[in-house]
């Protein structure tokens, strides 16, 4: 009986933790479409998610340009134009502090980042 017991509470919790860590894969994954560009830019989790160029359809040239820039400022970078340092100036969670980041960028922000050239181009 007590190793029944110990069975079934092994599987309720390994179904729990099942479930709950499937639910946390789906919604890390997913994109969630908006037309508002300063939605996505004061939530930066899109910038950890694996962008297709389907998923940048709907924007225009300039808010293309203004999300590839934001992953870079996402990590500090220093803006030497004046238009883009003012943009993201305006946000709590830009603090410029280097001139280079490519070092600090993600394998995910780099093919972001070529994704979005890529659409901008197209």
């Amino acid at each position: 009986m007590l190793i029944i017991s110990a069975i079934i509470v092994f599987l309720v919790v390994f179904s729990i933790y099942t479930v709950k860590n499937n639910n946390d894969i789906s919604s890390s994954t997913e994109v969630v479409y908006t037309n508002d560009i300063e939605d996505y830019m004061k939530d930066l989790s899109w910038t950890d998610i694996d962008l297709s160029e389907s998923d940048l359809d709907r924007f225009s040239l300039e808010d293309l340009r203004l999300l590839r820039n934001a992953i870079f400022a996402k990590h500090g970078y220093i803006f030497s134009n004046p238009k883009l340092s003012k943009y993201f100036q305006k946000y709590q969670w830009y603090i410029p502090t280097s001139n280079n980041v490519y070092d600090e960028l993600t394998v995910t922000e780099k093919r972001n980042i070529q994704i979005i050239k890529n659409r901008e181009i197209n």
